[in-house]
């Protein structure tokens, strides 16, 4: 299947012939936070899906492409695979531990895991393994998910950062070096191994296998984390109200934050072309060339002209 996908709030679409993919998720002025993802595409047709077209749900929560070329959607009412033409749709009544899907990922052994508002679910293809508690600890609303250069899949969740080691072990650590709680984890990124960053809508941390210690900005204060990408070689933080930064040499530099991304950044994403693409929270798609600086779309409309 040669198409991508991209997915917005009460629609997913799918675009054919990708120049590339734009990642833009808006937090939206209510109690719970969607996701919206642009794809821009070139003399091609956007076609809108929606439940009427066969998802489960039109609340679109995330959107996945594995390596065989199908589509995994996460929503609100179940998760699906979509092959270009037809969606496969699987709720709890197919052995879903939950049907709130927040994040998708594949593994090196070519497991779909999903995390969801109860913890995960392991599809190897037949049948799914549910998870929803480490060590008795609860590990619902994991929302972000990665794999690690020895095959170990971490995850962030509302009751802190959990480890699945390759041999099925897993291990929760949900306690700061004072012994408080961590806030939810919004996002994670492995720094090497055994040391992830750390990102929460209130603090940001470096977790070094056993503990978390706290990354405060120049001022002393804490850094809303809200998301954390790899852009042309830097590590690069989004947070709420905070603007952004440059994680380096274990510091935080903050980076010039134009007034329309300063009420958060959800989602950062790189081109090819080293363009980078902000989602900025409630402004839109924000878009920085080397050459132009910063440009602002409030619309699909807009950045697809």
């Amino acid at each position: 299947m040669e198409s991508l996908a991209f997915y917005c709030h009460n629609r997913f679409i799918v675009a054919d012939f990708i120049l590339f993919l734009i990642a833009l998720k808006l937090l939206l002025s209510i109690s719970f936070t969607l996701t919206t993802w642009v794809c821009l595409a070139s003399g091609s047709t956007i076609k809108v899906f929606t439940a009427n077209d066969g998802l489960p749900s039109s609340y679109v929560f995330t959107a996945f492409q594995d390596r065989s070329g199908y589509i995994w959607v996460g929503t609100y009412g179940g998760l699906s695979r979509f092959d270009g033409r037809n969606f496969v749709n699987f709720t709890v009544n197919e052995g879903l531990g939950s049907n709130q899907i927040l994040k998708i990922m594949q593994d090196k052994r070519n497991n779909i895991i999903a995390g969801s508002f109860f913890g995960i679910s392991i599809y190897d293809g037949v049948k799914f393994r549910n998870i929803e508690k480490i060590s008795g600890v609860s590990i619902e609303r994991t929302r972000t998910l990665i794999e690690d250069k020895h095959g170990n899949i971490w995850g962030g969740c509302r009751n802190g950062l959990w480890k699945m080691e390759a041999s099925g072990k897993m291990k929760i650590f949900s306690k700061d070096a004072q012994q408080a709680p961590i806030p939810p984890i919004w996002s994670i990124y492995e720094l090497e191994p055994n040391k992830i960053l750390v990102g929460t809508p209130f603090k940001f941390y470096i977790f070094d296998g056993n503990s978390f210690v706290e990354i405060k900005n120049k001022s002393g204060e804490s850094i809303p984390a809200t998301i954390i990408s790899k852009i042309e070689g830097k590590i690069i933080i989004g947070t709420y109200r905070k603007g952004w930064y440059e994680f380096k040499n274990g510091e935080v530099i903050e980076l010039p934050t134009p007034d329309y991304i300063q009420k958060g950044i959800s989602y950062i994403f790189a081109n090819s072309l080293s363009n980078t693409w902000v989602a900025a929270t409630s402004e839109g798609l924000v878009f920085k060339s080397p050459a132009d600086g910063f440009s602002r779309y409030s619309s699909i409309k807009d950045v697809y002209q």
